[in-house]
């Protein structure tokens, strides 16, 4: 199955998109062979629209148009781990228990994806960042847990997730593989062993040069990729493979056509496939 992330409402409606945006955006993904797609709040303001009755006109939607959510993804979270004082506090905490009440109340997904963004202060305050980060996730985890989810991480470079150790120190917490900021994070995702694809419950496929940390459709640059998602596969990920291309607006219909066009005949039908 082949899906997109929110980086398709983004290239077709800006960063501001609203729940109208994501169902009439969903007729567009069923006409052009499109499996799933992801939920995101990336602003904080954009929570008001997550109420009962949007959530109840988004399955309706979904279902019409026989798509499945892969994850949804908390952008709007990411300030709670950008500083010294973030990482600290309760912020967020209350809002991640709301929208994952709505999400769960409607069963749209049993994924939630914080991104983790670059952090202003790292090797600041004799190192106990990690250990407030680490308090921090346990607590966020253990929240969505209570609401039968369960919380992925989306390091971005320079933050405190950058090296994937976290997934050493949290056996609950998966992984959104996205190979773009890996690239710039200095890892290899073309080289990652099993044990860290083991860890994988979402994607958002996408890729760079390694400098700038552009989300740029699969095989702009790179020929491994169908070795991994062979791997991927092999390592025990049955989930969907999502495309993340953030592009102009004009672009979106060829650049997520071609995006689908390259996972379907050049990575995904010469590997099993679940």
């Amino acid at each position: 199955m082949i899906g997109v992330s929110p980086a398709y409402y983004i290239s077709r409606y800006g960063t501001s998109f609203t729940i109208d945006d994501l169902i009439s955006g969903m007729a567009w993904l069923s006409e052009n062979n499109f499996s799933a797609l992801q939920l995101e709040v990336f602003h904080y303001e954009q929570l008001d629209q997550w109420n009962l009755g949007n959530c109840m006109r988004l399955k309706d939607s979904l279902d019409g148009a026989g798509l499945k959510v892969s994850q949804f993804v908390a952008h709007f979270l990411m300030d709670c781990f950008d500083n010294p004082r973030s990482v600290r506090s309760d912020k967020g905490l209350n809002e991640l228990e709301f929208i994952s009440a709505l999400i769960s109340r409607f069963s749209l997904t049993d994924i939630l994806t914080v991104p983790i963004p670059p952090f202003s202060s790292i090797g600041s305050g004799g190192g106990d960042e990690l250990f407030y980060f680490d308090e921090k996730l346990n607590r966020m985890a253990g929240l969505l847990e209570k609401k039968g989810m369960a919380l992925a991480l989306e390091p971005q470079p320079g933050s405190l997730a950058a090296d994937l150790s976290f997934l050493d120190r949290h056996s609950s917490i998966g992984l959104n593989l996205d190979p773009g900021h890996l690239l710039c994070c200095g890892i290899d995702p073309f080289s990652l062993d099993l044990d860290v694809l083991s860890r994988v419950v979402a994607t958002h496929l996408c890729e760079n040069d390694g400098v700038e940390n552009l989300s740029l459709k699969p095989g702009t640059f790179g020929n491994r990729w169908g070795s991994l998602l062979g791997n991927l596969t092999g390592a025990g990920y049955r989930g969907t493979f999502d495309l993340e291309i953030i592009c102009a607006p004009e672009l979106f219909e060829s650049e997520y056509n071609s995006g689908r066009f390259f996972l379907e005949n050049y990575c995904i039908q010469n590997n099993i496939y679940i």
